[in-house]
């Protein structure tokens, strides 16, 4: 005998180290016959003879149902999955069977947001006991969608261990449902719709009872214009349910900026909230955090507008920032303030501030992105030079002397290549208070802020650069004395976006020297005159020679994700942005941005980054030609898809549908928080 299981049929009568002799009568010796013996007495009391330490003990003792200790139902919510303990694992972990707890066998969503693991024991849910499944689903049913809720819970590796963490019930990303086996015939597995959640309290109830909002301190600061931002500046955490655009995790955080206190209006950067699909928190002061979603997500820049609802913050002194309207050619050689707030929501924030030189920078030139993602171009940045070393891993505000703030200090996603692999990085600038107010002004009057752009990449080049390469060394000096800013530069197409006006009428390595007139010196000199759209006349030079034409500005108003297909598994999309913009491919059929694990995607191997352009020889140009294609498949139909790569490569793959455990559903943004 090796272990029990405790509170077993054999506790309390066997021991480990019993040498088992017989059963009901019959010698065992083998594993086989001992196997018949138990399986032919289910139910039964039997009498079981051990030696133990030379001596000969008979015991009574009943044979259960391995069947009704084995789990024959999960539950689903916010895409974490429960079952009771089996048998295996409480006898591996020298735990009871029965009354223990929920198993986690997926973390999911719901508890991968609040930190608990697979392989956790879930013993409460807002402080009902959950012993099985079904005292699960009731405790998680019993609160509205979105409300945030205690658990307790242990490790199986660790057990005398508790420990306690804050869930937000999530009905809304995935569905809530009790799966069961053997229903309605064995071996089908079949899902019913847990309870419908409660309708959502009163916000007044949720601040009295302390799941969000309520009022809170906020540090003090050393030096005035950190006592003047202190209460613009928010912790912001961010987590998305569906891996799409390519972003390179699930779980983001940084700090934002309050721009507005009537509207609720917080400013962060893209790489905190990477999409319009997002559950969004927001932290004030030390502890009063609310929920927020997103607004706007800059086109070209790396710029998110969050909102939250101002009531939950009435008790907190929350200010706007004041804004300064200038450019990083304004702000180079001045000394500014870099006020950040450092630390996390589980462990607190401290505010630090230091002082350091204003340099013109640019994003970084960083390689293809693998998978394909957004990335900044086309913007004249801020940095520093001396005296801030936190600028260099920290975001934050960027302010003067008199507390006004001129740039946001923003974290910007990149790649880089170590050891002859792509890296996922971050590096931090500024982005002046310009963009901001440009931004800002137009979501105040309910319109978009950016709706053309050039649609194309560029880069500005020193004038020894293009000299007697792609200018003369008589139209250098003409457009030299016609410069306004030191060092002398001109503008370059970089890459142009597949689709685009700037992609059939400019050539890569053109020189923009004015756009409807006016001279062409900055990135932010482009994108204004970009904006005024639809169509642009340009002067190029290019191969030496001066080029009028007509370009038609690219639209933008359906550059971010707000929609998503699942399909046997696997997440679809529109092609983003990202793939025109760095692949040169255009807007063509439908996305694969992810697959979950074992699933039809994954098993029949349907390759993330392609774009599926037909259907069983049916072609789709969009997300709604491909359902009318693929909604009438029934279970077990299989279907014949052909690809495109990053390339534009075709390929073929056959998946087969399985509409029983992987069922087609829709994922949109709609109006309203």
């Amino acid at each position: 005998v090796k272990p029990l299981a405790p509170k077993g049929p054999a506790s309390g009568r066997l021991e480990p180290g019993d040498i088992l002799l017989s059963i009901a009568g019959q010698r065992v010796t083998r594993f086989v016959p001992l196997e018949a013996l138990l399986d032919n007495s289910v139910g039964e009391e039997v009498e079981l003879v051990v030696e133990r330490g030379g001596k000969c003990l008979q015991h009574k003792c009943r044979i259960q149902d391995l069947h009704s200790i084995t789990p024959n139902e999960y539950l689903e919510c916010g895409n974490a999955i429960f079952n009771n303990l089996s048998y295996q694992q409480a006898r591996t972990n020298n735990l009871p069977v029965e009354g223990v707890g929920v198993y986690v066998a997926a973390q999911g969503y719901l508890l991968r947001r609040a930190g608990v693991s697979a392989g956790s024991l879930i013993t409460e849910v807002g402080g009902k006991r959950t012993r099985n499944v079904r005292e699960m689903e009731a405790a998680l049913a019993s609160h509205p969608d979105g409300a945030s809720v205690p658990v307790r819970f242990t490790s199986l590796a660790n057990p005398a261990h508790r420990s306690v963490a804050m869930i937000r019930i999530d009905r809304t990303w995935f569905p809530m449902q009790l799966t069961t086996r053997d229903v309605p015939k064995p071996g089908v597995w079949t899902s019913r719709a847990s309870p419908p959640p409660p309708s959502p309290t009163d916000f007044a109830a949720d601040i009295a009872a302390g799941s969000i909002g309520g009022k809170t301190r906020s540090a003090r600061g050393s030096n005035t214009v950190e006592e003047k931002l202190v209460r613009s500046l928010v912790k912001v955490a961010v987590s998305v349910p569906l891996a799409i655009d390519g972003m390179p995790g699930v779980e983001f955080s940084g700090t934002g900026m309050v721009v507005d206190t009537q509207r609720g209006l917080v400013i962060c950067d893209r790489n905190t909230a990477p999409g319009a699909l997002c559950d969004c928190l927001l932290t004030f002061g030390s502890s009063c955090t609310v929920p927020a979603h997103c607004v706007y997500v800059h086109p070209l820049h790396n710029l998110s507008v969050l909102q939250y609802d101002p009531r939950l913050v009435e008790g907190t002194l929350v200010e706007p920032v004041k804004l300064k309207r200038c450019s990083a050619h304004d702000l180079r050689g001045r000394k500014l303030w870099h006020v950040t707030s450092v630390g996390s929501m589980r462990h607190g924030c401290k505010l630090i501030s230091e002082k350091g030189v204003a340099i013109e920078s640019e994003a970084n030139v960083a390689p293809l992105s693998n998978p394909p993602r957004w990335q900044e171009t086309n913007i004249d940045l801020l940095a520093f030079r001396g005296g801030a070393t936190m600028s260099h891993s920290q975001d934050g505000l960027v302010a003067n002397d008199d507390g006004e703030v001129v740039a946001y200090y923003a974290s910007f996603l990149t790649q880089t290549v170590r050891d002859g692999r792509l890296q996922d990085g971050q590096y931090f600038a500024g982005i002046t208070a310009d963009t901001i107010e440009d931004m800002l002004e137009a979501l105040r009057k309910g319109t978009l802020p950016v709706q053309y752009a050039l649609g194309a990449e560029m880069e500005k080049l020193g004038l020894a650069a293009v000299r007697g390469m792609l200018m003369d060394a008589a139209m250098t000096e003409e457009v030299e004395a016609k410069c306004e800013h030191w060092p002398p530069q001109v503008m370059s197409v970089r890459r142009r976006w597949a689709g685009t006006g700037a992609h059939s009428s400019l050539r890569d390595n053109d020189i923009i020297l004015e756009i409807n007139g006016g001279r062409i010196e900055t990135f932010r000199d482009v994108e204004s005159a970009a904006a005024a759209g639809p169509e642009a006349d340009l002067l190029v030079v290019r191969g030496g020679k001066k080029l009028e034409l007509k370009v038609k500005m690219s639209p933008l108003v359906d550059s971010v994700t707000d929609r998503v297909l699942l399909w046997s598994g696997a997440v679809l999309q529109a092609q983003p942005a990202a793939v025109a913009a760095q692949r040169g491919q255009a807007p063509r059929g439908v996305y694969v941005s992810s697959r979950f694990h074992g699933s039809p995607a994954a098993r029949y191997n349907l390759p993330p980054m392609s774009r599926i352009i037909e259907v069983d020889g049916e072609e789709v140009f969009d997300l709604d030609a491909f359902m009318k294609a693929v909604i009438a498949k029934k279970d077990g139909a299989d279907v014949r898809l052909k690809l495109l790569d990053l390339r534009g490569a075709p390929s073929m793959a056959c998946l087969r549908v399985d509409n029983q455990y992987w069922p087609a559903a829709e994922v949109r943004r709609v109006a309203g928080p």
